[in-house]
């Protein structure tokens, strides 16, 4: 009676070891090569830091669509794509059997980073009065407002005024 109890706690182990590989047993990718494309002025560093996957990853299959929405989502919210589209590509492996290994194309669409604004400004107290006053182009600053997003390709914000200013004169 006493051996069997000794070969009790062997068989409970052997069988939780047995359940503890199966659940280990899940499936994987390997990211192997990161390609991007539609990026004419954004430099890759940017959009490779936005990323949460790099190459050589190892990736569990089941949280694999959520790395990659995670990454598109985090690529749309830099404002400086319109479109992201990310599409995995399977590499087969050696027996041509199973895809372990992917490679992961990036295509972005790039938005308008040069926003022109009009300014124009009157002098009068306010609109009406200098348009019941003959609207004189002379008692109003008008001119161009530039602003230039993702300067040199590293999300940087350039801004440049330029203003053809009509100088008010102090009556007394």
């Amino acid at each position: 009676m006493s051996s069997s109890f000794r070969l009790l706690p062997i068989i409970v182990l052997l069988f939780h070891a047995k359940f503890l590989a199966a659940g280990q047993d899940t499936a994987f990718f390997v990211v192997r090569n990161i390609s991007i494309t539609g990026n004419k002025t954004t430099k890759p560093f940017i959009i490779d830091r936005e990323l949460a996957f790099k190459s050589g990853d190892t990736i569990d299959a089941g949280k694999f669509n959520e790395v990659i929405e995670r990454s598109r989502q985090n690529l749309l919210n830099t404002s400086l794509f319109n479109f992201v589209t990310m599409t995995p590509l399977c590499v087969l492996d050696s027996s041509g059997t199973g895809c372990v290994t992917v490679d992961i194309e990036i295509v972005v669409k790039e938005r308008w980073y040069t926003w022109p604004v009009p300014v124009f400004e009157v002098v009068e107290p306010n609109f009406n009065t200098w348009w019941r006053n003959g609207r004189n182009l002379r008692r109003a600053n008008y001119g161009m407002f530039l602003t230039r997003y993702n300067f040199r390709g590293r999300k940087e914000v350039i801004a440049a005024i330029r203003l053809l200013l009509r100088i008010r004169r102090i009556m007394r």
